[in-house]
């Protein structure tokens, strides 16, 4: 979807004439519209912070509303494909090195293994976006140590932030596990993950049948609170058709609904 046709998405439902839009994450953090009854994801996010703020579009007039997360501990590989990527340190040296030819603070040679190729370490893709994170990646490196360090010592330090942040992204992605397959109040669990203690579970938690297990998804629970909205999960493939059919009634009963994706996140 194009540009105009996202904005025109936005409007309308902003502009309340439309009841439901299908939209990908990107597309919904940028929705300030108070009024907001539910939000439903279809997969699980990558850490408990984006559902946190994602989830935080809904009941912001101060109204009950509904979260709903569709959960298999499958989808839970989606997430790990797209975590950062650790780079060979080889690709790191050559964007180094030319970074260091390109600041005019040494011949790129200071490290005694000359790149006479005058690849500036894009691989010709320069204007990729795997070449743009990568430079990214040794600029910070380089922030870290200094723009004189040399290019080796910039390259060891790039693939340990590069290790260091997959390791944050796994353990984020483990909480968004534990928060889906927890027996308790969810509300508890997400405020603990941030930082903050609630005492007494949010009215209460309940849970139907047996925590989850890898082969079997997990069942509908709740925690209900009057001052944030209901959370709640079901399993992936009973959950998905319970949202289908959510949907279309909100269609057939005279509400408005913009069903197309949206937006350019994952």
């Amino acid at each position: 979807m194009n540009r105009a046709d996202r904005d025109e998405a936005q409007r309308r439902f902003t502009d309340d004439e439309v009841d439901v839009v299908v939209a990908t994450s990107a597309f919904g953090m940028g929705i300030d519209k108070p009024d907001v009854r539910f939000v439903v994801h279809a997969d699980v996010p990558g850490s408990p912070d984006g559902y946190y703020q994602e989830v935080g579009r809904a009941g912001r007039d101060g109204e009950p509303a509904v979260a709903v997360l569709f959960y298999r501990p499958e989808d839970l590989g989606l997430q790990r494909y797209f975590r950062v990527a650790v780079p060979e340190r080889g690709d790191v040296l050559e964007v180094a090195r030319a970074l260091r030819r390109a600041d005019g603070t040494a011949d790129g040679t200071a490290d005694g293994t000359a790149d006479d190729d005058g690849d500036d370490g894009g691989g010709g893709g320069r204007g990729s976006p795997a070449a743009r994170a990568l430079r990214a990646l040794v600029q910070d490196a380089r922030a870290l140590l200094g723009t004189d360090a040399r290019p080796a010592a910039v390259a060891d330090a790039a693939v340990e932030l590069a290790e260091e942040r997959r390791r944050m992204e796994d353990s984020r992605l483990e909480m968004m596990r534990g928060y889906a397959e927890t027996t308790q109040c969810r509300r508890q669990f997400l405020l603990a993950y941030l930082g903050e203690e609630l005492a007494e579970p949010a009215g209460g938690a309940t849970r139907a049948g047996p925590a989850p297990r890898p082969s079997r998804p997990s069942t509908t629970r709740t925690c209900r609170s009057p001052s944030a909205p209901r959370c709640a999960t079901r399993s992936s493939a009973r959950g998905r058709s319970w949202a289908t059919r959510a949907v279309r009634r909100a269609c057939t009963r005279g509400s408005r609904c913009c069903s197309r994706r949206t937006g350019t996140g994952r």
